[in-house]
């Protein structure tokens, strides 16, 4: 890859995630600045790659963005702490990357849209492996509403991701699983907020693959959810976990189906969270090079080539039958 281009920012780059996007660019041998609240611990996660550490608190992180090629946040929750980023990033007449999964934050940064395409600025949110290969097929798959299929196997979830996933829970009505089938995958499909309904078609449907009793405990827990404060319930559970280790994160697996009638295409992969840094950091540097094919706050495959984004993430898209 060209580095001919000013190097990315990864904010939030001292967590979980914003680490594994810091050691993806290392991989790449990219330049990159790393930036967040803390010097001391920035300066403790940039590797050799590193150009430089911008402080910068979330709640303003503007002059933290000037000069820099695309910006990368990974400050989750989203929905608590993401927005001030992309309209930092608009503000700046920067790119844009993140790694959410948060419906609600997408429905939030799509209010940014008019903004960014005005300052000519591609934002890109939610490229980690929960959506950006099911943005690439379903730009594959043409246009128009699709469903999409996520398993995730030996997944063990982040503290960040624990707090985004509580948030989320019990928000509409009480999924109802349903068993599925795609050539040699299986599972119970639980409908879940997803991410293409807000950037692709608000037809889209999205489905999380679990095992029989996983479904009905996360069937059960979804109205308990409603009696609690999401964030607060969120952070008290985060507080007593841990991160996955490298060898936990290392044996993730996931499939993801994107399907449209009787089309359908699988993308398969491993690492689940090294995946994630990859994905960002690729997409980034794509919008750094300036490859991007429109402005405003988009999802990736409408955004950027299909074809060569996937084969720039190391994933390829295969036909397959569609889940029934």
């Amino acid at each position: 890859m060209s580095s001919e281009h000013a190097p990315v920012l990864v904010y939030g780059a001292t967590g979980f995630t914003g680490r594994h996007c810091v050691a993806a660019l290392e991989r790449m041998g990219q330049p990159y600045w790393v930036g967040g609240r803390n010097a001391d611990a920035l300066q403790a996660v940039a590797g050799p790659g590193c150009v430089g550490v911008r402080v910068a608190e979330a709640s303003n992180p503007r002059a933290a963005f000037e000069g820099v090629g695309c910006v990368i946040s990974t400050v989750g929750p989203f929905a608590r702490h993401g927005l001030p980023v992309l309209d930092a990033a608009i503000a700046a007449g920067v790119p844009y990357v993140d790694t959410t999964a948060e419906q609600s934050f997408l429905t939030m940064a799509r209010t940014r849209d008019a903004a960014a395409v005005a300052a000519g600025v591609t934002a890109l949110p939610a490229c980690g492996v929960e959506y950006l290969p099911m943005f690439l097929g379903a730009a594959l798959l043409g246009d128009g509403p699709v469903e999409t299929w996520l398993w995730l196997d030996d997944f063990l979830p982040t503290r960040g991701s624990v707090r985004s996933m509580v948030a989320m829970a019990g928000v509409g009505p009480a999924p109802r699983p349903r068993e599925v089938r795609s050539g040699d995958r299986s599972g119970w499909a639980i409908g879940i907020p997803g991410a293409e309904s807000v950037l692709v078609h608000p037809d889209c449907h999205t489905h999380l693959m679990l095992g029989r009793w996983e479904a009905l405990a996360f069937r059960l827990g979804w109205p308990i959810a409603r009696w609690f404060d999401g964030d607060r319930l969120g952070d008290r559970i985060a507080d007593r976990l841990a991160d996955p280790t490298a060898e936990q994160s290392a044996r993730a697996r996931f499939t993801v189906i994107v399907s449209r009638g009787d089309a359908a295409v699988r993308l398969d992969g491993e690492d689940v969270y090294a995946s994630t840094g990859r994905f960002a950091a690729t997409t980034a540097l794509a919008l750094a090079r300036g490859e991007a094919r429109v402005a405003g706050v988009r999802a990736a495959g409408e955004a950027l080539e299909p074809q060569r984004l996937l084969a720039a993430i190391g994933l390829e898209a295969k036909r397959c039958p569609a889940p029934v």
